[in-house]
């Protein structure tokens, strides 16, 4: 017997280690030469095997005696842990250093705990996770696919720009042809982001699509019935929408409008000037359910723009806390660029500090070739 293994005799008590037997977890004594010194009860049990004496560095079956974290070339000066399958299943290894009273290191006490079930629950989260990220992102695809095509409606021209804060957005726009004189036109933005403000999205699509198609086309009237609609949903007091609603006529030029809280106020505008079209009105809540809306007649000319938004453009702070505000957005308006959205995004993304917040919604409708005899 070498000094070493007489040394760790000396230092390592057996029956201190006894205790060890009543755990579940494997623990070992390893000397630096690489004799097994203990071995507690729970590892015999499962091995069906006491390997003390055996040395972990000659070639031996592995299925007999677990490898050693460390190797006759290769040897550790404080605590280390290892992941590792072992007959079938999972074990954290954790190695500490047995030193002598001179501090030297004489060997190397090794624990083995189970974490099969542990390793089993990350796995199952990780495969839950893909398949969450996998149906988020079909979603995702489903909710850009169903916003209207940018370009020519009509004599109208339509272009936007749609950034969601997380994968899936609270913001949604739509454009309905009712019939060949009328055309609807809505922004919603709907409290907070992320998966429940996108299914409540697809509601509010679906819903004001359902009550146009069934002849009620006039915004106070739209939006008195979708709160009716959104009453019955029976949603908490935190869940609500904002929406500006409007419906063109083509043979009159006019550009009917209503409110339902939506504080992002589209702009109309053209080479000349440019105007909030400011009008009030509840959101659609519970909370509101008695609340009508006014309504206003803007007439429109050919030249004439609409910017559409939500309060992620102009909410954005920069890094003393202060907002974008109206003010900015109205001086990048009065420039009427040929790249106005464009000019937009990139205004946000220069103020902003820190991560997107919000959804950005941008929407701009244009009117060319209005027919003739309108003046």
């Amino acid at each position: 017997m070498s000094e070493l293994r007489k040394n760790i005799g000396r230092i390592f008590d057996e029956r201190k280690f006894r205790i060890t037997n009543s755990i579940s977890d494997w623990v070992r004594v390893i000397d630096n030469d690489g004799f097994i010194s203990f071995v507690n009860q729970s590892m015999i049990d499962e091995f069906g095997v006491d390997p003390k004496g055996l040395n972990i560095w000659e070639e031996i079956d592995e299925r007999v005696v677990p490898r050693c974290i460390s190797t006759r070339n290769f040897r550790f000066n404080g605590v280390i842990r290892e992941e590792r399958k072992i007959k079938g299943r999972y074990f954290s290894i954790q190695s500490s250093p047995i030193r002598d009273d001179q501090k030297n290191i004489i060997g190397t006490v090794e624990v083995f705990r189970d974490i099969t079930s542990e390793i089993n629950a990350r796995i199952d989260l990780i495969e839950a996770n893909k398949k969450m990220h996998d149906e988020i992102n079909f979603a995702k695809l489903i909710q850009r696919n169903i916003l209207p095509k940018k370009g020519r409606h009509g004599d109208l021209n339509v272009d936007y720009r749609y950034i969601s804060s997380e994968t899936l957005s609270g913001d949604i726009f739509d454009i309905i042809e009712i019939d060949n004189d009328h055309v609807a036109i809505y922004i919603a933005d709907i409290v907070g982001h992320g998966v429940a403000a996108s299914i409540l999205t697809m509601f509010v699509r679906q819903t004001v699509r359902s009550i146009v198609n069934s002849g009620t086309i006039m915004p106070k009237d739209v939006l008195q019935e979708l709160k009716i609609r959104y009453k019955e949903l029976d949603l908490d007091d935190d869940k609500y929408f904002t929406m500006f609603y409007g419906i063109y006529n083509r043979k009159t030029g006019f550009f009917t409008c209503s409110n339902a809280g939506h504080n992002a106020i589209p702009i109309k505008f053209n080479n000349d000037f440019s105007i909030l079209m400011e009008s009030s009105g509840f959101p659609i809540s519970y909370l509101f359910v008695d609340s009508v809306y006014e309504q206003k007649d803007i007439k429109l000319h050919n030249g004439d723009k609409i910017l559409f938004y939500t309060d992620g453009i102009t909410e954005v702070k920069n890094y003393e806390g202060e907002e974008f505000g109206e003010s900015r957005l109205q001086e990048i308006v009065k420039k009427n660029r040929n790249r106005l959205l464009d000019d937009i995004v990139d205004a946000i993304e220069w103020y902003r500090w820190g991560e997107q917040e919000d959804d950005l919604c941008l929407l701009l409708i244009e009117v060319d070739q209005i027919e003739e005899g309108i003046s």
